[in-house]
């Protein structure tokens, strides 16, 4: 027999798959503790993220869509190229995500996502002589 592997599962394995690669383009000092870099995708970087460039954290400035991004840092980016953060997972009802979602009160410790939403599935188990034609739902997800 053929082991059947859950969707919310196969889509868990993709998703930890993901990796997005900045390259860098062009790198400013701006004199300031900021660096400007040139790159020509920025992905789904938000200001206020980290992000870690060789072994040095940085936060994120400001970002211009697919243009540069500006971090702050201590130590000059030498660099050519560095990993964004990866999406969180998610899956569920939008009432189950949405509950998870609230308590959870920094942004950084949510987003991006990756969201699978799942159907709430309705299955007859029971009719019921005296409703003629009507069946008692159990509904599971």
């Amino acid at each position: 027999m053929i082991a059947r592997t859950p969707t919310v599962d196969v889509v868990r394995s993709l998703s930890d798959l993901l990796e997005f690669t900045v390259g860098i383009t062009s790198m400013t000092d701006n004199g300031d503790g900021t660096y400007t870099l040139g790159t020509c995708n920025t992905y789904h970087l938000q200001p206020g993220f980290t992000v870690t460039i060789g072994e040095n954290d940085y936060v994120i400035e400001s970002v211009i869509r697919n243009e540069e991004i500006v971090v702050s840092g201590t130590v000059t980016i030498t660099d050519p190229t560095f990993v964004a953060y990866t999406p969180f997972y998610y899956h569920g009802t939008p009432i189950q995500v949405s509950r998870e979602l609230t308590e959870i009160n920094v942004a950084s410790d949510k987003t991006p996502m990756v969201y699978l939403s799942e159907e709430l599935k309705e299955k007859y188990l029971l009719e019921i002589p005296q409703l003629t034609g009507r069946f008692l739902a159990v509904y599971s997800s």
